[in-house]
């Protein structure tokens, strides 16, 4: 049943069912379990080349990764019940592993495929995606753009490939400790998987506190900022980005304050820049203003940038310290 199914009706489910009803009416339960899982084990290998194949080849299309991703979990699921039936199978544990890896560097294969398409339409096609995230530009348009197609394709491939081994975790573990229960902690393939896995876990335990890190910097600098908004002054210094919150700061009393403050330093620069100028024909008039928009640029973003300090410091310190006293 599961050797003829498709790739989007993978029978696993009604497959199960078979394998209950075989063990429930066989004369001899427990060799008819091993004789299940054994299939179960033989279908699985035999399956899974088409999975990746079909995924390879249809790589490009959109969340052709999270349905390859679905498709395995469910192909997995059917060895699952073969080591609950056969726990002491070290070709059903082996089988596991090999599996997850298999799956694993299929997706860099799969990303492999993108970069036979056109610089151009590779681009316009993770930018349009990007789009409908609510993000733009796409972070993999941007780096096609500075790596090159190959270049840039090979390492989202290689990124997505490790953030799928540290879910796929609890699954390799599993595997792993049965193998290690029935061929001893000495095999070749323990020692192996061990190894990658606990370097797996400290990377992804490295990823959670970096992430965690992050999103606390972020969520301080959202806080410091609608507190530093509470003022009119603090509004005129904000953030000039659109806010998708309206208790975040106004952009356009922001990008207001910062032309009013652009303007002060313009007149000031102009009248110190006129004193060496020919003020007495158009071209001198030209002329000043040219040199009285350069010299005032630079001054009245580092002023911003100091008034911006002056308010947002002391707030950052005590908001910082209200959230270590609740600690």
């Amino acid at each position: 049943m599961v050797a003829t199914s498709t790739i989007k009706d993978i029978k696993i489910r009604e497959a199960g069912m078979c394998w209950k009803t075989a063990i429930k009416f066989a004369k001899n339960p427990d060799a008819m379990k091993k004789r299940v899982s054994a299939e179960i084990n033989n279908v699985v290998t035999s399956f899974y080349p088409t999975l990746e194949n079909y995924f390879v080849k249809t790589a490009e299309r959109e969340n052709a990764v999270i349905q390859h991703y679905e498709r395995f979990i469910l192909l997995e699921s059917a060895l699952d019940v073969a080591l609950t039936l056969n726990p002491q199978s070290v070709g059903i544990a082996q089988n596991g592993l090999d599996l997850c890896d298999a799956f694993l560097a299929s997706i860099p294969k799969g990303y492999g495929t993108k970069a036979a398409g056109s610089e151009e339409r590779i681009i316009a096609e993770e930018n349009r995606k990007a789009e409908l995230r609510g993000k733009k530009p796409s972070e993999l348009g941007n780096a096609i753009m500075t790596m090159g197609v190959g270049s840039a394709i090979a390492k989202a491939g290689e990124e997505l490939a490790n953030k799928l081994r540290h879910d796929l975790i609890p699954v390799r573990t599993k595997y792993l400790t049965a193998l290690e229960n029935s061929a001893g902690a000495s095999h070749p393939s323990v020692v192996k998987a061990k190894a990658e896995i606990e370097a797996d876990t400290k990377k992804r335990d490295q990823l959670k506190v970096q992430e965690q890190k992050t999103a606390a910097a972020e969520s301080l600098e959202k806080m410091v900022e609608a507190e530093a908004c509470k003022t009119w002054l603090g509004k005129l210094t904000g953030s000039i980005k659109p806010q998708k919150s309206g208790n975040e700061p106004f952009p356009w009393l922001s990008f207001f304050g910062l032309m009013a403050l652009f303007l002060i330093v313009m007149a000031i620069a102009k009248c110190f820049v006129a004193l060496g100028v020919n003020m007495k024909t158009q071209s001198g008039d030209d002329a000043s203003d040219g040199v009285a928009f350069i010299v005032a640029l630079i001054p009245a973003l580092i002023i911003r940038k100091i008034i911006q300090l002056k308010i947002r410091k002391p707030i950052k310190a005590r908001i910082q310290s209200e959230i270590a006293n609740k600690k």
